[in-house]
């Protein structure tokens, strides 16, 4: 063991001989030290007379990269992502129908809801559909929507993590506006990397 004293507090500090060299924090004040090389122990003690408290050297992180995240998956294709985007496209269209005629048909029913009113929570409910289903699916544990994992692939940021929704969103509008210009940079791309997908730093990849 090395002890010595903090040069700031004075607080007595006992370490491990193989932290030698290196800095840490006092535990008392909390200043940066650094650890002296060791020195022989005296023979009586002296020189723990006093309580000594131990020093926290945080151990390196490891400089090996983990393989799951930092392993290069490869790219989807544009050809791919289009499947994926008419698999897409072809359930909210499904659902478009399905409330445009289901919540009229319930209100003529029943009678207890005026039809201008179904026709507006109608809209309403396609709005919120329509711009919360992609963010929401792909900012989701499963990092995709059913049409991306119909051909098995996923959205991550550049360091194959998972999207905070804002980012998703963000994604998702901006798909909306720049539509096929900004697809076309797929082909052009090292990444396969939409003209969304480099504004808010995302990539489509193959889940395997």
């Amino acid at each position: 063991m090395i002890h010595f004293h903090c040069t700031h507090c004075g607080q007595k500090i006992r370490v491990q001989a193989l932290h030698a060299g290196r800095k840490g924090k006092c535990p008392k004040c909390k200043n940066i030290i650094l650890v002296p090389q060791p020195t022989p122990e005296i023979p009586n003690g002296s020189s723990i007379a006093s309580p000594s408290r131990t020093l926290n050297i945080p151990t390196p992180a490891s400089s090996e990269p983990t393989p799951h995240k930092t392993a290069e998956r490869k790219h989807a294709a544009l050809f791919t992502r289009f499947c994926a985007y008419l698999v897409d496209r072809f359930l909210f269209f499904a659902v478009c129908f399905g409330v445009s005629i289901l919540l009229p048909l319930l209100a003529r029913l029943t009678g207890g809801i005026p039809r201008i009113a179904a026709q507006i929570l109608s809209l309403v409910l396609l709005l919120a559909f329509f711009c919360l289903y992609f963010p929401l699916m792909e900012s989701s544990s499963k990092q995709a929507t059913l049409g991306k994992m119909w051909v098995d692939i996923v959205v991550t940021d550049t360091n194959g993590e998972r999207l905070p929704f804002l980012t998703a969103l963000a994604r998702s509008l901006l798909r909306e506006l720049l539509l096929l210009p900004g697809f076309i940079l797929i082909l052009f791309t090292k990444r396969k990397q939409a003209l969304h997908d480099l504004i808010v730093k995302s990539l489509v990849v193959y889940k395997r």
